[in-house]
């Protein structure tokens, strides 16, 4: 009998959890000056065009898009450590966590948007060459 295992556990609740933590961390007016849950929500929803998602700790993920999330806005949480510290900030969340690991989620982010703009480079290519479609002219 084949047994497919589907269930797999979603960075989301992680990324909620530390979302969460951080805003506790971070001053009211600079959490809402920048829109970082929706920033970390959309930069998660952009890995799924890529299996990594489904292979790496959830946890992890949550993490790395966190960090790049603060690094986009160059936040640095107050009173805590950044990511070249011996003890960064995630390691309160996470003590599994390390530099490395968090720079393979971030590195792997940015890849997904390479992939993106490669593939748009190709189909504007392919529709401003005359030869390769049709114009359609509406008179």
């Amino acid at each position: 009998m084949v047994e497919f295992k589907v269930h797999m556990t979603h960075p989301h609740k992680y990324l909620l959890h530390y979302l969460t933590s951080v805003r506790d961390w971070m001053d009211e007016s600079e959490w809402l000056t920048y829109p970082i849950p929706k920033t970390a929500w959309s930069i998660l929803q952009d890995l799924y065009h890529d299996s990594y998602v489904t292979s790496c700790d959830p946890s992890m993920t949550a993490l790395g898009i966190l960090q790049l999330t603060l690094e986009i806005y160059g936040i640095q949480l107050p009173l805590l450590n950044g990511i070249e510290a011996d003890r960064p900030w995630f390691k309160a969340l996470n003590l599994r966590a390390t530099k490395e690991r968090i720079w393979d989620v971030m590195t792997k982010c940015l890849s997904v948007y390479s992939k993106e703009r490669e593939v748009l480079e190709a189909l504007t290519t392919k529709s401003e060459d005359p030869n390769s479609a049709k114009q359609i002219t509406i008179e």
